[in-house]
């Protein structure tokens, strides 16, 4: 089983997202997610999602409230054959200790190509990855009672 972890990063009714790209035969596919990755085995999941938010967006924060917990199956080729992972990721609900005016981490994703502010209002009007996700965050920030146990 795999472990990660995400931010949920609000300031001034926008959320903190990663801005990535994919490319396939017909053009370039953009679409947004919450910083974080893969808690490594030496680390707690709390100091992973500290880790990811400078890796990926340059910000020192502080780990608050677990918001919900994602459990899912993905498909991963491991150089000989595609194999089934079962991974649970821990969304925090993290507050910035310090601001910065360069958003863009040491060790950003592979194909990740900005830091963007989306107003929480529109979340859902943007690719964003899973799209399911930005509807309970949408939720969650209107105040409205949300699962905290997403299962795919």
């Amino acid at each position: 089983m795999k472990h990660s972890v995400r931010a949920v990063i609000v300031e001034d009714g926008k959320l903190l997202c990663v801005k990535l790209v994919d490319c396939a035969d017909d053009g370039q596919f953009y679409y947004y997610m919450l910083p974080g990755g893969e808690a490594l085995k030496i680390e707690n999941i709390f100091d992973a999602t500290v880790r990811h938010c400078l890796d990926k967006v340059n910000l020192k924060v502080k780990v608050h409230d677990l918001l919900f917990v994602r459990d899912y199956k993905t498909q991963h080729y491991n150089g000989h054959e595609l194999q089934v992972v079962h991974e649970t990721e821990h969304i925090f609900l993290c507050h910035v200790l310090q601001k910065r005016d360069e958003l863009w981490g040491t060790n950003p994703e592979e194909n990740q190509i900005g830091v963007e502010w989306i107003p929480i209002r529109d979340l859902t009007e943007y690719e964003f990855s899973p799209p399911e996700l930005s509807h309970v965050i949408s939720s969650f920030c209107k105040g409205e009672i949300v699962d905290i146990y997403l299962s795919e």
